[in-house]
């Protein structure tokens, strides 16, 4: 496919997902599994408000055991978007006892980042890893900051964009658009004609982690 059609194929299905329809409220619930293993929930609340910005809220929790040995993992967070640009980002995570609090807020052309009280200025454009909702074309096959949203590292990534691929979702086959993250995070994710995220695969500590939706519920306000 040649480059300006790919990218118009690109900037029509990103058109769909910013769509704006007034003031919603949509819940996804997803499986999480680890190593193939149930393990936990993952849950995001999208609130799309009248002006077209977004909070959106994510949980998670897992626990796993491996012998004598329990793993246990939650985090919660809340982004506020608008117009495509992250206004803030706040969120806390206890990752088997280590704990971290992020909060990212806008400010003019960049953003304040505090991890854990330690302040920094960085740049506007970065890409939170909760991946609730599609990359845009811009992001695609350039460097990309992607802030982990459990530590509020900073990490250098590239995003690319696959193509179009038939998956059963919650139980419905759907045409969903395939992207992956590479070099410094890793991950493969896939988005349905609305732009937000279905299925997740990605490599956390050695292990496979896998998100899969199952269900979606839309409340209209």
């Amino acid at each position: 496919m040649a480059r300006r059609h790919l990218f118009a194929a690109i900037a029509a299905l990103l058109t769909f997902g910013h769509a704006a329809i007034g003031a919603e409220t949509e819940s996804r619930d997803f499986r999480l599994l680890v190593d193939g293993r149930k393990a936990g929930h993952y849950h995001i609340t999208i609130n799309q408000q009248d002006d077209g910005s977004f909070v959106v809220m994510t949980q998670a929790k897992v626990q796993i055991s491996y012998l004598i040995k329990t793993y246990v993992y939650t985090y919660q967070g809340t982004e506020t978007w608008s117009g495509g640009r992250l206004l803030k980002f706040d969120s806390s995570t206890n990752d088997d006892g280590k704990q971290y609090q992020v909060l990212a807020v806008a400010k003019e052309k960049n953003l304040e980042l505090r991890v854990n009280g330690k302040s920094r200025v960085v740049q506007s454009d970065i890409w939170p890893s909760t991946y609730w909702e599609q990359p845009q074309v811009q992001q695609l096959n350039v460097s990309t900051l992607v802030l982990d949203a459990d530590t509020g590292e900073l990490i250098p990534s590239r995003l690319h964009y696959i193509g179009l691929e038939q998956m059963v979702v919650a139980g419905q086959t759907q045409n969903c658009a395939h992207y992956r993250v590479s070099d410094g995070m890793r991950a493969d994710l896939w988005y349905d004609e609305s732009g937000r995220l279905v299925h997740e695969e990605a490599i956390n500590d050695g292990h496979r982690t896998t998100l899969e939706l199952q269900r979606v519920a839309k409340v209209k306000k």
